[in-house]
């Protein structure tokens, strides 16, 4: 027997998800026959005379001339006024997209090198418009670099309000966004209010060496607004679908939910149940590393008397051993755990112990004082004296 809530339960979200599709298939039509005229007209904000890109240099961010621009098509030539930096600005549509790729390309053609600050903006033009700025929901502000700007941020600017030419309740989205193929040590997002709207902007810092040239890919692209934020992040990842697509053949474990799994050698079975039960594809195991920046201990670093971890999940170092002691250790945690769940050897690449960063003094990041940056201590390993590292691309 089904009862009357039951019923009614049912007939209110047949209700909501027809309205839904509906409302879907208005605001953001999915068929791309019947998207093209709706694109078009979004886009149409998006010419390239309508980007703007301010470049600055050195701490002292001075700011670097550009001249009046040459236009071949859809590319603009600009060059510093009495200096040897070129910079090439491409707008086009993205390929097998319904986006608009921004591509800056930046040539340094002298014999120094080019410590560059880049900003490049486009206009959003909403009223009411909402902003996002990668991480959380805010009003509208200057793209800057506080400390801790890029945890947990994506690297998009995202605006959405009412479009001026349509309906009060129709919301549009705009985003300027990076193209996720392109890392970036640093990165800022930004959006300003004028008259129209809003100009979203989005600002990092390069390093050009003689001859060299260094390309920023941006993307810019319209979203369903009633989405919000999510609504920027869906569209991003169906125009860089090789980016957040699981790769076919990938252990299903490896793409469901994670979690911290406090089992040791005598208990080990009880990650079955505890995975079970929530759903787990994986646990922490938690900073396995004697010394943090040492992610797999060698005999360079190894300390015998400083100990390791052990088979528990824990922060400290708490059994002493020889090296392969401790290997023998790591080995055995990560295999004897259940085979449908994953141990996931956890580590923190931004952070390194002064006694490593001694040695590789190039992979730290030097603070206003000339000295490496100071990183919470506690969450890594509390015996460690640790510091901002920067680990690619350096000995």
């Amino acid at each position: 027997m089904v009862s009357r809530g039951a019923v009614s339960l049912c007939i209110a979200a047949a209700l909501l998800f027809g309205g839904f599709a509906r409302g879907q298939e208005q605001d953001d039509p999915y068929d791309l026959a019947d998207r093209i005229d709706w694109v078009e007209a979004q886009l149409t904000w998006g010419s390239i005379e309508a980007v703007a890109v301010i470049v600055r240099e050195g701490p002292g961010l001075e700011g670097v001339p550009l001249g009046e621009p040459t236009r071949d098509g859809d590319v603009w030539v600009r060059r510093e006024v009495d200096g040897e930096l070129a910079l090439t600005i491409r707008a086009g549509a993205h390929e097998e997209a319904i986006a608009r790729d921004v591509i800056l390309a930046f040539r340094n053609e002298g014999e120094q090198q080019r410590l560059l600050d880049v900003s490049c903006s486009v206009p959003a033009p909403l009223r009411g418009a909402g902003w996002w700025d990668g991480h959380e929901v805010r009003e509208p502000a200057a793209a800057e670099f506080p400390r801790f700007a890029l945890a947990l941020r994506a690297p998009i600017s995202a605006a959405w309000g009412m479009d001026p030419d349509m309906f009060a309740s129709d919301l549009r989205g705009v985003a300027l966004a990076l193209d996720p193929h392109c890392l970036l040590s640093v990165f800022a997002t930004g959006a300003e209010a004028g008259e129209g709207g809003l100009q979203l902007s989005f600002r990092t810092r390069i390093v050009v060496d003689p001859g060299q040239t260094v390309t920023l890919p941006l993307v810019q692209y319209a979203f369903d607004g009633h989405f919000r934020e999510r609504g920027a992040v869906q569209r991003w990842y169906e125009i860089f679908p090789d980016m957040f697509t699981v790769t076919p053949g990938t252990r299903p474990s490896l793409i469901g939910g994670g979690g911290y799994l406090f089992s040791r050698a005598l208990t080990r079975e009880l990650q079955w149940e505890e995975a079970r039960r929530f759903g787990m594809g994986w646990e922490w195991a938690y900073c396995p590393a004697q010394t943090p920046g040492d992610w797999y201990a060698d005999e360079r670093f190894y300390d015998p008397e400083k100990g390791y971890a052990g088979d528990v999940d824990r922060h400290r170092n708490t059994v002493t051993g020889s090296l392969e002691d401790y290997r023998r250790d790591l080995r055995e945690r990560f295999h004897d755990g259940w085979w449908r769940t994953n141990i996931a050897y956890y580590l923190l690449p931004h952070a390194a112990d002064l006694s490593i960063l001694e040695q590789f003094a190039d992979g730290a990041i030097i603070g206003a004082d000339g000295e490496p940056t100071k990183i919470k201590v506690g969450w890594i390993k509390p015996d460690s004296e640790n510091r901002m590292t920067y680990p690619w691309g350096n000995s």
